[in-house]
């Protein structure tokens, strides 16, 4: 239902070409294939499904082209995954995808209340972050970090109602966060 009205959104402002991708939830379904085809079927489109490095590189283009800040990391926190970018003069030099996703520790640790094993898990995916994606500026990208955001503007009675350029000292949130 959502895919469609994207579909009508698009069509009547004309839209040319539309790319549909799909992430970490359909790359590691058991049912992807059966899913894309009956998507190909009933709506006429072709999914593309993206690896998590291509992920995070679209995300870092995104803000590139977007934000005033020139350097930087964006992390992307989704149900199945998070991606990160490093921006270095506007340009995307490095990718990563670490299986930590919002969803995917629900189901594999929270769920069973398994709060150790969640501690233990994330530990050993961050383990595989480089020192590079150590950054002093970080552009939140998608749907949790942009809740967050909200939340954290809404406890500092922020007087617009634009999330896009928002900025605030994680230090200062921590506690919040």
């Amino acid at each position: 239902s959502a895919l469609d009205e994207f579909l009508l959104i698009a069509k009547s402002i004309k839209t040319r070409k539309i790319l549909v991708v799909a992430t970490s939830a359909i790359r590691e379904a058991p049912n992807k294939q059966e899913f894309l085809s009956i998507l190909k079927k009933e709506l006429g489109i072709n999914i593309k499904v993206i690896d998590g490095k291509k992920e995070a590189f679209f995300g870092g283009v995104a803000v590139a082209n977007l934000l005033y800040e020139k350097n930087g990391v964006t992390i992307d926190i989704g149900g199945g995954s998070t991606e990160l970018a490093l921006i270095e003069n506007k340009k995307v030099v490095d990718t990563i995808s670490l299986n930590l996703g919002t969803v995917r520790l629900k189901e594999l640790f929270f769920d069973k209340n398994d709060i150790k094993g969640a501690k233990e898990y994330i530990k050993k995916e961050i383990k595989k972050l480089d020192q590079k994606f150590k950054h002093s500026t970080i552009f939140g990208v998608g749907g949790t970090l942009r809740a967050l955001s909200q939340l954290i503007m809404k406890k500092i009675e922020y007087p617009l109602d634009i999330l896009h350029g928002f900025t605030y000292d994680v230090e200062k949130e921590i506690a919040f966060i």
